[in-house]
């Protein structure tokens, strides 16, 4: 991950928004780690260019970047969920100003909560990103594994689906965690993005 400035130069990098700025206040939101455009674009060029008939689950939105871009790419449902009060604020407005019909629902809960609720409305995502808070010294695994065991639990994931991580480099995941199996790492510096999804 990198540290964008005070307002971040981010922006919707393709699909119907293309070109809109997310003039994201990093210091007014408490100095959030925020994806770089270019993890960004390797991300969703895992994922695909067109979304269309997907739906998509961002559990630690952050600036909402991730979801924004999966709007963009015409994800058929998307949820959002952000733990910050402000941040979960700012989602909600800048979602708004995309005028989009109501395939999105934004949550403010702990991600535990939110996965919970997500299995009593009988959801199921296609695409599943999980970018938690991290300590950056190598040291903190642990909540990868808690989040994917739980997904497991609920059976959140569909079939077809894919779980995305996004993590310090330096904290190893493992390559089988419940009935889920890593298909895929790309590192980017100090940033890895692990892929996981259902093991045959």
């Amino acid at each position: 991950m990198s540290i964008i400035g005070v307002f971040g130069c981010m922006k919707i990098s393709s699909g119907l928004f293309r070109g809109k700025k997310i003039n994201f206040n990093n210091k007014k939101f408490g100095d959030a780690d925020i994806t770089s455009q270019k993890v960004k674009g390797a991300v969703f060029s895992m994922m695909g260019e067109n979304l269309a008939n997907r739906s998509f689950l961002d559990v630690f939105g952050g600036s909402g970047q991730m979801t924004y871009e999966a709007i963009s790419r015409s994800a058929s449902y998307v949820v959002i969920n952000e733990l910050n009060k402000a941040r979960y604020l700012f989602i909600k407005s800048f979602i708004d100003s995309l005028s989009i019909e109501s395939n999105v629902e934004i949550y403010n809960k702990k991600w535990n909560f939110l996965l919970s609720s997500l299995k009593d409305m009988n959801k199921k995502f296609d695409i599943i990103f999980l970018d938690p808070p991290y300590i950056k010294d190598g040291s903190d695994s642990k909540i990868y594994s808690n989040l994917l065991i739980q997904l497991d639990n609920l059976n959140l994931l569909s079939e077809i689906g894919k779980i995305y991580v996004q993590h310090f480099t330096e904290n190893e995941l493992e390559e089988k965690i419940g009935n889920f199996g890593k298909i895929n790492k790309k590192k980017y510096g100090t940033t890895t993005v692990s892929v996981y999804s259902h093991r045959e």
